[in-house]
């Protein structure tokens, strides 16, 4: 059993938020204020600073609280999920890449910030929610970033790169991200899943994501997260961080026209351990652009990979 939302806030020191099923407070661990989730549903918590998980047993030990266990009886062969931890040697060792630094004189962006990057990201469905997960920002410092908002790009909740999109100029390109980061080792979203995440949603872009998320409501809840993929090819790494979450659900959302043989080969592996299904998206809209009913559309008629790829192919041939 689980110390109630009472108990666990009589223990806390510092101000406490509560998002959802979270409550949001400071670190008993590096001590950072307003970083620190803990999951009333499940027990298990993490800090977004120090980028470590822990589970109930920690958590209780981090505040010298021991006796919420002892006095809520918890049975550790019936609740062992609240012990374990969470986070492996294996998925530790994944995460390879190196941390980057943000570009010189980088501005944090604020929600309601009146300047065309703040509005530009609200316009593309961004939420005060979004604004702290990802902390975007600008810079006047380097011409070549004049007029884009800069989005910083994270594993393990630390910074491993970031997208650079064009708010203004049609004629300079969209996108300037950084040079020399490995995004093929990047899954944007996966530290947001928790252990209660079962289903997932793949899309190639982060627009998307937050299109997708956000007509969902699907940051206040835990089971079902979207990732991105940054393009439309999903590497052997992506692949390990998907199977190294309990995601047992896939659902593949790619623009079809030249994506089939990627899909074919990401699908087959994927499909040996979790349920891999296809969303055919029979619209030229960008997921960004639809609506909560379109999206629950394309979920629910979306097909096991292999019938999706064969289909979707067949389609192509009758063109």
């Amino acid at each position: 059993m689980l110390p109630t939302e009472q108990q666990i806030r009589s223990i806390l020191r510092g101000p406490v938020k509560k998002s959802g099923t979270h409550l949001i407070c400071n670190c008993w661990n590096c001590g950072k204020e307003g970083k620190y989730y803990y999951n009333l549903k499940n027990g298990l918590s993490d800090c977004k600073k120090c980028s470590l998980g822990f589970n109930l047993f920690q958590f209780l030990q981090g505040w010298d609280a021991l006796w919420l266990i002892e006095g809520n009886q918890i049975n550790i062969n019936n609740d062992v999920a609240l012990i374990k931890p969470l986070i492996d040697a294996e998925v530790a060792a994944i995460k390879t890449l190196p941390d980057s630094r943000l570009p010189a004189g980088f501005k944090r962006l604020q929600y309601g910030e009146q300047n065309l990057y703040a509005k530009y990201l609200r316009d593309r469905k961004y939420t005060e929610t979004d604004f702290q997960i990802y902390g975007p920002g600008y810079t006047n410092l380097l011409n070549k970033y004049d007029g884009y908002v800069i989005i910083p790009m994270y594993d393990g909740w630390h910074v491993k790169g970031f997208l650079a999109r064009n708010v203004c100029s049609d004629e300079e390109a969209r996108y300037k991200n950084q040079k020399g980061v490995e995004f093929g080792h990047l899954l944007d979203g996966i530290d947001e899943c928790t252990n209660a995440t079962t289903t997932a949603i793949l899309v190639e872009g982060h627009f998307d994501k937050i299109g997708i998320t956000n007509e969902l409501g699907l940051h206040h809840q835990d089971a079902i997260k979207v990732l991105q993929s940054f393009g439309k090819k999903l590497s052997d790494v992506q692949i390990e961080k998907i199977l190294h979450t309990n995601i047992n659900t896939l659902f593949v959302w790619y623009d079809m026209s030249d994506a089939i043989d990627q899909i074919k080969q990401f699908g087959n592996l994927l499909k040996r351990k979790i349920e891999v299904f296809g969303c055919y998206k029979n619209t030229e809209k960008d997921a960004n652009q639809m609506s909560r009913e379109e999206i629950l559309h394309l979920l629910y008629t979306a097909q096991p990979i292999e019938n999706y790829t064969y289909n979707t192919v067949q389609h192509h041939k009758l063109k």
